[in-house]
């Protein structure tokens, strides 16, 4: 549309004029500007070499020069005061000329949308509407980032041997998914991650296949575009003329029957029973296999647009049934091979008929037994795959960003490196555990600071120690059991998501091997109560010293 009103707007003869005038005008002074200095020139010139009566000669063609220079100077201003004249009327006449086409472009973009929303149905308007909600709640979780598992492709350091281990088990105690996940990431799994000399060393526990999750996903948005299309066609079909429905609104809406022919009264219209006549031709052909397709129609063709099963199974009929026709012409109707293309066109036609009788039966009976809602996106389980402490994914990597090695299932995995995550992954919140008390028992020669809050119905405990290194303890029932522990580093590079604790990220866990470590942690740092006295620990950052002494056990 722009570039039309452009070219309206180039294609003016007073435009393109105007122009001309322009560059006419802009000769005219610069041979003005060089005929005065050239003529300056020369008057020095004459007045160095010249005197006497030659002077006094010199002196009067001195004075016509200037005046000649002064008019040339009065006419100089003169096309410059005409030229911006000139200039301004044609700028306020494109400008009318804009605003004229700017406000008739607005009119028929007004007199556009008008008439789209007259036209457009109610029910696609709101599964619009829907659809756009839907799409911008997805990213509405309050827990969407600790669901952010390490991985190959969001680890930001790999120079640095480090140990970190993240889990998530966003359920309740019925095992019941929480309502604030993020649907489109796992709910449920455990990552142990170890760097050693450069190399990455991923096992996962929990692991569901991304592959098996978009088929998953795929098979959801079939049913719900399924749904949403008979839902379509429920409200489009009735407004066929009733000589070219079979499913008409005085029907009785309990009859299941697909291949009956409506029951008329004696005294019905003779319209009614032409009707019955004209609806009943598809049914009957629907009920039986036919020799014949289906007969064109407007219901079969509205039919045809709102399911893609019928859609399918019908075109693929048509272009049998004209393979049939060419095979009886040049080989004969009993010849073996016209034999098998037949055989072929009835199965298709059988498909056809089955499923128009089921879409029929949905007009009929209209409801969730012939429609079932397949449910919202967030209430889907797409990841089924759940935390049991053995690991079922293994990776390993030499070079950042590349695949080296992976392994599937957790029996092959569990049984070649169960022990080594199982060790790692104790051994890393042991000495983490260690460190908290460490600078808890040396809180004020540490500078350790302690926070406490309420969270949810219990509390959350933050301790930032004397490194910097922040503990988070969160006991959100408020029964004395700590679901959550985090350990942050904000000194390291080293992260896999932006505001995720680096170390250990341990959210709502209901394992019990770690569960038995880590669930008086709030009750002990909230009281002040140490029960393990730490006078001192051997490193700063006990995860790098951990990976150095699972060394020999890290595979190469």
């Amino acid at each position: 549309m722009k570039s039309k009103f452009l070219d309206r707007l180039f294609s003016i003869g007073k435009f393109k004029n105007f122009s001309k005038n322009i560059r006419n005008v802009e000769c005219r002074i610069l041979f003005g500007v060089r005929l005065r200095i050239n003529l300056q020139r020369v008057q020095k010139f004459i007045e160095r070499f010249i005197n006497g009566k030659a002077s006094e000669f010199l002196f009067t063609l001195s004075k016509k020069l200037n005046w000649i220079i002064q008019r040339l100077a009065s006419m100089v201003a003169r096309e410059t005061q005409r030229l911006a004249s000139m200039v301004a009327r044609e700028t306020q006449r494109l400008a009318s000329m804009v605003a004229r086409e700017t406000q008739r472009l607005a009119s028929m973009v007004a007199r556009r949308i008008l008439f789209l929303k007259k036209n457009l149905n109610i029910k696609k308007s709101f599964l619009i509407c829907f659809l756009i909600l839907y799409v911008l709640g997805e990213n509405l979780s309050s827990s969407s980032d600790l669901q952010i598992s390490p991985d190959i492709q969001n680890i930001t350091d790999f120079r640095t041997d480090r140990l970190a281990f993240h889990f998530i088990q966003l359920v309740d105690k019925e095992g019941k998914t929480l309502s604030e996940i993020n649907p489109n990431r796992d709910s449920s799994e455990a990552t142990l991650l170890i760097i050693y000399k450069g190399q990455l060393t991923l096992l996962k526990d929990g692991y569901d296949d991304p592959n098996q999750i978009r088929e998953k996903e795929k098979e959801y948005l079939v049913k719900i575009s399924n749904y949403v299309r008979l839902r379509e066609l429920e409200s489009e079909y009735y407004k066929l003329p009733e000589s070219e429905r079979t499913v008409n609104q005085t029907q009785d809406l309990g009859s299941t029957s697909v291949n009956k022919t409506p029951n008329t009264t004696p005294g019905s219209s003779s319209s009614t029973s032409a009707n019955v006549q004209t609806s009943s031709t598809n049914t009957t052909e629907a009920g039986s296999v036919s020799s014949e397709p289906l007969k064109k129609t407007k219901e079969l063709d509205l039919l045809l647009k709102y399911d893609e099963e019928l859609l399918k199974n019908y075109a693929s009929e048509r272009a049998v049934s004209g393979e049939l026709e060419r095979s009886e012409r040049f080989y004969g109707k009993d010849s073996p091979k016209t034999s098998t293309i037949r055989f072929r066109v009835e199965e298709l036609r059988k498909k056809v008929n089955e499923r128009r009788n089921i879409l029929i039966h949905f007009l009929k009976n209209p409801g969730a037994s012939t429609n079932p809602y397949p449910g919202d996106r967030k209430d889907q389980a797409f990841y089924t795959n759940t935390v049991n402490g053995i690991p079922d994914f293994y990776l390993h990597s030499t070079t950042p960003r590349e695949l080296d090695a992976q392994m599937k299932g957790e029996e092959e995995v569990g049984k070649k490196y169960g022990e080594l995550y199982k060790f790692a992954r104790d051994k890393l919140i042991d000495s983490q555990i260690r460190k908290l008390y460490y600078y808890l028992w040396n809180r004020e020669m540490t500078n350790t600071r302690v926070k406490v809050d309420k969270w949810k119905k219990g509390k959350k405990i933050v301790v930032v120690a004397g490194d910097s290194t922040v503990f988070t303890m969160i006991d959100k029932e408020g029964d004395g059991v700590t679901e959550s522990f985090f350990v942050d580093s904000p000194g390291v590079r080293f992260s896999w998501g932006r505001n995720l604790p680096n170390v250990i990220s341990i959210s709502n866990c209901t394992d019990e091997t770690i569960l038995s470590k880590i669930k008086n942690l709030s009750e002990d740092v909230s009281s002040g109560r140490v029960p393990e006295k730490v006078d001192k620990i051997d490193l700063t950052v006990p995860e790098e010293q951990l990976v150095i002494e699972l060394g020999p056990k890290i595979p190469q």
